[in-house]
């Protein structure tokens, strides 16, 4: 008893007795409470940190250093007194005692910091500052961080089953742990989490670390880093469990979508593909994929839990043009009709010089996430400046995507009753196959959408009984959107077409070549660009080519500006082409209730039937 009396009169003799008060006062202060974001904010000019001669250390790591700081304003809590006033209990102020005691336990999370980064033998001159006039605090510290711990050994392994495994030798030949650079725990960490997750992504489930050590020696700044990883047996894929809710969907078609075999090995990246595929459908509004691995005979099953959505979605669009008038779109899509996941879409679109009705019966295909046939029906009347047209279709296409690629094939009976201004109650009849091909690269860029984007299409067809004439058409457009910061960018718009026939006056009106509107030269009336018969009246040409330069600007919110040159035209002759220009400036809204545009557009030096003046075109719709 008396021994033990002694030993501690001793040590409380030797605490410093300032340190002591401070301990008191931390024990015996005010509970703190959680800080609103008001006094967050208020406390964020109570202590100004300097750290300095952390030039070896990455900007990132030294703002989690930084961070970690008890003195950190963020980290501070509230020290008044929970019956002050109002106005005190709003905006706090630190004890001067208090914030010197996190001061100086500052300085100890500093060393610790810089250990994980590999400085052990780091030194530090501090000094606490505070402004009278301000009451601010300012506190200084200026960081030695002496010699950097190298790893002079490393033992890294693989062992199992993925010794050669390529996705994790890259994770090891790509990791900052390596022989003779500096020693760096959250690296080393950083490894280890991702080798294991890596082994498990690829199936091996029993993946363990046989051996995960750092040994230091500080007398020679020098440290021994040893891994070992033992992947185990990778597994593989098994049954594939489809558990149904609403519609049954027949499971011949669902495994269509499965991009792996059983006894195939085991890669999570195939799962985020199914689950993608499956999303994709319109079929499910509820979807969840669950792996379960088997230890026994290393195996995983999958567990497909589905719900489907509601048989039949109906659209409503509504919308205003000044070439198009008040117009309307009606639909209707039956999203599976039977077990082999078969649908069915009819759409129906009306405004003054355009109407039409069609119908298409979608049968999935080999691959259904990319694949498809389709069956179509429908007609059109079309009611513009050079003609008006009566149109019946019936046909069938073949779709695939690859990627950013789309492929359509197709071949569609055509039955046209037109008039025009030369001519009344001509028919005409094409069977035609069609080809297309589609690209689209798109990347969000601040405001703007920007990318490129690029579509051919090709039909024609020879003289038969099922068509009336002989004539080949291709039509070629580009789109591209460059961004030149957050909130600007500029784009370009271009297409040409080109029809191969001997009378293209034979052909009906609705396959040659017109232009002119807001889809392609603005400052002219939509279609009234084309050659022209003795009477001035418009034929359609041969030949198209159009294009323009945007630049557009976000001005505030969803709204933006532009400016725009349009130039083009349709024509009969390649070496006698009467382009037809115009430009002015646009106005864009993207509002809830869909994209809302207006243009004012000039023609410059029209063709001479063309009236010089101001265009003004508006147009805005939604779908709902």
């Amino acid at each position: 008893m008396p021994h033990f009396f002694y030993f501690f009169n001793f040590n409380f003799i030797k605490l410093n007795f300032k340190k002591f008060l401070l301990l008191i006062f931390i024990i015996f202060s005010n509970q703190a409470y959680a800080l609103s974001e008001e006094q967050v904010q208020a406390q964020n000019n109570w202590v100004q940190i300097n750290l300095t001669g952390l030039d070896n250390i990455q900007a990132q790591d030294q703002q989690k250093i930084l961070n970690s700081l008890a003195i950190n304003s963020a980290n501070l809590p509230n020290s008044s007194s929970t019956n002050s006033s109002t106005n005190s209990s709003t905006n706090p102020n630190p004890s001067p005692v208090y914030i010197r005691l996190l001061y100086e336990r500052s300085s100890a999370q500093i060393l610790t910091g810089l250990k994980t980064y590999g400085y052990y033998k780091a030194t530090i001159h501090s000094h606490l500052e505070i402004n009278k006039k301000t009451e601010k605090y300012t506190a200084t510290y200026q960081i030695n961080l002496g010699p950097a711990l190298i790893i002079k050994n490393l033992d890294l392994e693989l062992l199992g089953a993925g010794v050669s495994q390529k996705e994790l030798i890259q994770i090891i030949q790509t990791s900052a742990i390596k022989k003779n650079n500096i020693l760096n725990q959250p690296s080393y960490e950083q490894l280890k989490s991702d080798l294991l997750n890596q082994a498990l992504s690829l199936g091996y489930f029993d993946a363990v670390f046989t051996q995960h050590e750092i040994r230091i020696d500080l007398a020679k700044n020098q440290a021994t880093v040893i891994l070992k990883l033992n992947t185990g047996t990778r597994y593989v894929f098994n049954k594939t469990i489809f558990n149904q809710t609403g519609f049954i969907f027949s499971e011949n078609f669902l495994n269509k979508y499965l991009p792996y075999k059983p006894q195939e090995p085991y890669d999570a990246n195939l799962i985020n593909t199914l689950q993608a595929r499956l999303n994709n459908t319109n079929y499910f509004k509820d979807l969840s994929i669950t792996p379960v691995p088997n230890k026994t005979n290393k195996t995983v099953d999958i567990n497909i839990n589905t719900s489907t959505q509601k048989r039949i979605q109906y659209t409503l669009g509504l919308g205003y043009g000044t070439e198009t008038g008040l117009r309307a779109t009606l639909g209707s899509d039956i999203r599976y009709i039977n077990k082999r996941g078969d649908h069915f879409n009819i759409t129906v679109q009306a405004s003054h010089i355009y109407q039409e009705v069609i119908a298409s019966y979608i049968i999935p295909g080999k691959n259904p996430w990319t694949d498809y046939t389709s069956l179509n029906a429908g007609q059109s009347y079309t009611n513009i400046l050079p003609y008006s047209a009566t149109s019946t279709l019936l046909g069938v296409d073949f779709g695939t995507v690859v990627g950013q690629w789309t492929r359509t094939v197709g071949l569609h009976e055509n039955w046209i009753h037109y008039d025009t201004t030369v001519s009344t109650d001509n028919r005409a009849k094409y069977l035609l196959p069609e080809a297309d091909l589609a690209f689209q690269h798109t990347v969000f860029q601040g405001f703007y959408t920007n990318g490129y984007s690029a579509d051919l299409f090709l039909t024609g067809t020879v003289q038969n009984p099922a068509s009336q004439d002989t004539f080949i058409k291709s039509v070629f457009s580009a789109n591209y959107a460059l961004g030149l910061g957050a909130s600007t960018r500029v784009f370009f718009r271009g297409q040409a077409g080109a029809i191969g026939t001997q009378s293209l006056t034979d052909l009906s009106p609705t396959i040659r070549f017109y232009t002119g509107g807001v889809g392609s030269v603005r400052g002219y009336q939509y279609s009234s660009l084309s050659p022209e018969d003795s009477n001035g009246d418009l034929t359609g040409g041969r030949y198209l080519l159009d294009g323009s330069i945007n630049l557009e600007q976000r001005l505030f919110g969803k709204f933006s500006g532009l400016i725009f040159y349009d130039e083009g035209n349709a024509f009969n002759q390649i070496n006698n082409i009467n382009f037809a220009t115009g430009a002015g400036l646009g106005f864009a809204y993207e509002s809830p209730i869909g994209p809302i545009r207006l243009y004012f557009s000039h023609p410059i030096h029209p063709p001479l039937d063309q009236a010089s003046r101001w265009r003004v075109d508006f147009s805005a719709g939604t779908f709902i």
